[in-house]
């Protein structure tokens, strides 16, 4: 408003052409200013997305580092588990043979049963309890002898 006053102004007292010339002037001064707004604005557009882009890197650089983290994790307790079956199977196989063993002394234990005396150096072979004789079975034995 204050504009047209002052066209206004200047057409009736200093004429026509220091008017045209005037208005030209703040035209393209108006429309260099609204330019250079635009410009701005669009520039900070355009530094809102480098920012955003940015962000975006950063937080798929943290998520590939947390990944490749949770592989070498995996990995590990992959490895790990590979080591407690190997354990494991091995303790099996070791239970398996000494379950054997322990089978195998039974079936010799019950074959000397008949040969077993309970006296040191007895030629009878009189069968002994070897469930009750202890530590104190020799003993007894010998005082029996």
């Amino acid at each position: 408003m204050e504009e047209i006053i002052k066209y206004a102004l200047t057409l009736m007292f200093g004429g026509g052409l220091g008017w045209l010339i005037n208005w030209k002037a703040n035209r393209r001064k108006a429309n260099g200013e609204a330019i250079q707004v635009e410009a701005e604005a669009l520039k900070q557009v355009q530094d809102y997305y480098q920012q955003a882009i940015s962000d975006q890197q950063d937080y798929i650089a943290k998520q590939t580092e947390l990944r490749n983290q949770l592989i070498a994790e995996y990995d590990g307790v992959r490895r790990e588990n590979g080591e407690l079956r190997k354990r494991q199977d091995d303790m099996d196989e070791k239970i398996r043979n000494l379950t054997e063993e322990v089978s195998q002394n039974s079936m010799i234990i019950t074959k000397m049963r008949p040969l077993l005396c309970g006296r040191i150096g007895c030629q009878q072979r009189i069968g002994a309890d070897l469930e009750m004789c202890g530590s104190n079975c020799s003993k007894k034995t010998r005082k029996g002898t």
